[in-house]
């Protein structure tokens, strides 16, 4: 009898749409960073007085700015946020740009790349990080923290769905079955796979979500809010 099964192509495109069920929030996660940390980076890095003096400048006598990148810190510990599927750093591996208010004033930025103005934050190719162990940035560690925090749960979210998913497919070679234990799967798959099966009769046992080792309640409400809340 002629089945649909589970072939690495097959595979690879059921995950990849698992995955992307979580991307967006994810995204939402990297991209919530607190309105207000661009200008308190820079009053930490220039003084009051600086600034004024800065300022104070002929116009064009100095560069401006309009934000700040900032990839995580130097000389941090070596802290994760760590469950069973999912690992991410908390003081490094991010790529966040935190905006000012208005186009300040910034020292010459090849000076800040060559390493000859040091005030804790250091830029080079693909790196832009803060001295973790500078007094002036200590305010930043505890909301940073709760970012990556964040980054964290909406990866684990992703990370656990997939694992389940991925655990599905174990239990099973061929797609009938799998559809039977848990009917959700239909929408993870590719468009030729759903017509291709309509096409088939398979009556194979059914696994028990037991059997299986995975809690397919949960994953179905997760298959279901994301069809609610998808664009269209």
């Amino acid at each position: 009898m002629a089945t649909v099964r589970f072939s690495l192509d097959l595979t690879d495109k059921i995950i990849a749409n698992a995955r992307e069920m979580f991307t967006e929030d994810i995204r939402k996660a990297r991209m919530n960073i607190p309105v207000g940390w661009g200008q308190k980076l820079y009053d930490s890095l220039f003084s009051a007085e600086v600034q004024a003096q800065m300022n104070a400048l002929p116009d064009g006598y100095m560069n401006t700015i309009t934000e700040f990148e900032l990839t995580g810190f130097k000389n941090a510990p070596d802290d994760v946020w760590q469950s069973a599927n999912t690992k991410v750093k908390t003081w490094t591996e991010v790529n966040v740009v935190l905006h000012l208010t208005s186009p300040l004033r910034f020292p010459d930025r090849d000076k800040w790349f060559n390493g000859k103005i040091d005030r804790g934050y250091y830029v080079s190719y693909g790196s832009k990080t803060l001295d973790f162990g500078r007094d002036e940035f200590r305010w930043l560690h505890e909301p940073f923290k709760k970012y990556t925090r964040g980054i964290f749960e909406a990866q684990k979210k992703q990370d656990d769905f997939v694992a389940g998913v991925q655990q599905i497919i174990s239990a099973y070679t061929t797609l009938a079955p799998a559809l039977k234990a848990w009917q959700p799967l239909w929408d993870l798959l590719p468009d030729e796979t759903k017509q291709r099966h309509k096409k088939i009769v398979d009556r194979p046992k059914v696994k028990t979500a037991q059997d299986i080792g995975v809690d397919l309640n949960k994953m179905t409400s997760a298959v279901a809010f994301n069809k609610l809340t998808r664009k269209r």
